[in-house]
């Protein structure tokens, strides 16, 4: 799934994240796609752990 395809009534968009990372008490690897609010993505984006 992308974010595009994220249902658009509960506000989380997919990203793909560029560097490990941790997000509510668990850990991702390079390369997984987690799901996040539109805000939480852009700070992710921006920071350059996520692909934009």
């Amino acid at each position: 799934m992308d974010a595009s395809a994220a249902d658009p009534g509960d506000g989380l968009v997919e990203v793909e994240l560029t560097a490990h990372h941790r997000e509510a008490g668990e850990d991702y690897l390079p390369g997984a796609k987690i799901r996040v609010s539109t805000k939480r993505a852009a700070a992710l984006r921006w920071s350059g752990r996520a692909k934009p």
